[in-house]
Formats: C-alpha cells, sequence, structure tokens
C-alpha cells in the first residue's frame, strides 16, 4: 500500500466528501497520464500478489481445457510457457492467461491450455478478479486493455484465416 491508498483510506473513514472527491480526481487523473503512456496492457502485480495463490505445472500437464468453468480465474504466468490450443498463441513468463473467462458473464473458457513447459503461475481467482475491478481503477483499466488486446488479436488471426479459405 502506497501513501497514494492510505490517503484514500482516510478518506474513506472521515476524511470529508470534499477531500474524497479531490482524492478521486487525483486518482483518475493518475490513471489517465498512465492510460496515455502505456501501449500495452502490464497488470500491476506487485499490488494484487496478496490475492495470488501459487500453482505448479509439468510439461504436457493441461491447466484449463475449452468450455470449462473459469471460476479459478486468471494466471500470471512467473516461469515457462503456457500453449492455447485454438489459437497459434504461446503465453510466456510475464504474461497473464485466462482473463477472458474469469470475466465472461458465462465464465466459461475460451479455449485450452496446455502447459509446454515446467511452470509456476499465480493464480487471481475469479471473484477476488471481479471484486478488484471495481475497487482499483488501474486494475480495472488493466484488465479492459488486456482483454480488448486479445480480442483484437484473435480478430486478425480469423480474419486472416478466412482469407485464406477463399
Amino acid at each position: 500500500m502506497d501513501w497514494v491508498d492510505l490517503l484514500g483510506l482516510l478518506c474513506a473513514f472521515g476524511g470529508g466528501i470534499a477531500f474524497a472527491t479531490l482524492f478521486r480526481r487525483y486518482k483518475m487523473r493518475h490513471l489517465r497520464q498512465r492510460a496515455a503512456k502505456t501501449d500495452h496492457a502490464e497488470l500491476p502485480i506487485e499490488a494484487i500478489k496478496p490475492f495470488l495463490t501459487e500453482k505448479r505445472l509439468s510439461a504436457g500437464q493441461t491447466l484449463f481445457r475449452k468450455g470449462d468453468a473459469a471460476d479459478d480465474g486468471m494466471y500470471y504466468i512467473a516461469e515457462g510457457e503456457i500453449e492455447l490450443a485454438e489459437f497459434p498463441v504461446v503465453c510466456r513468463a510475464g504474461d497473464i492467461v485466462g482473463e477472458m473467462g474469469a470475466f465472461a458473464p458465462s465464465r466459461g473458457r475460451i479455449a485450452t491450455a496446455v502447459c509446454r513447459v515446467d511452470a509456476t503461475l499465480y493464480c487471481l481467482s475469479a471473484d477476488k478478479a471481479r471484486e478488484l475491478y471495481f475497487r482499483n481503477p488501474e486494475f480495472g483499466f488493466d484488465v479492459l486493455s488486456l482483454i480488448l488486446d486479445r480480442l483484437s488479436t484473435d480478430l486478425e488471426y480469423y480474419a486472416r484465416l478466412a482469407e485464406h479459405s477463399h
């Protein structure tokens, strides 16, 4: 927790409406400035570490299958590689996988994720991810950016497939 978060807590517990309004404006300005500088989504892993649980997988092990419930949430890859079977995508250390299922209304997985090499992952449950989305504007913005980036990549992939099939 940094000083800005501490000030936010003070606002919430009796700091007054005017101070709370100023604080919220400061946070939104900070988020807009950060958004203007960011060319890709990058989740603030350090800020959410207390909510993560470690999971280790061996090469060849399936993390989740297309159609599975995504209640387990999304995963940060600390080490290793995860391949998404339905797409030509390999996620590596520093990447997030499973975010779409965690936020989809159906909470269903849209792809099968298989471990290519031994991996260490950190899981953020779907319920906690949704809670953080609403409580932390920076996290919410980063998740939204990540999902939109993935969707645009998927659309480009399907457009190329359609071109080659004609």
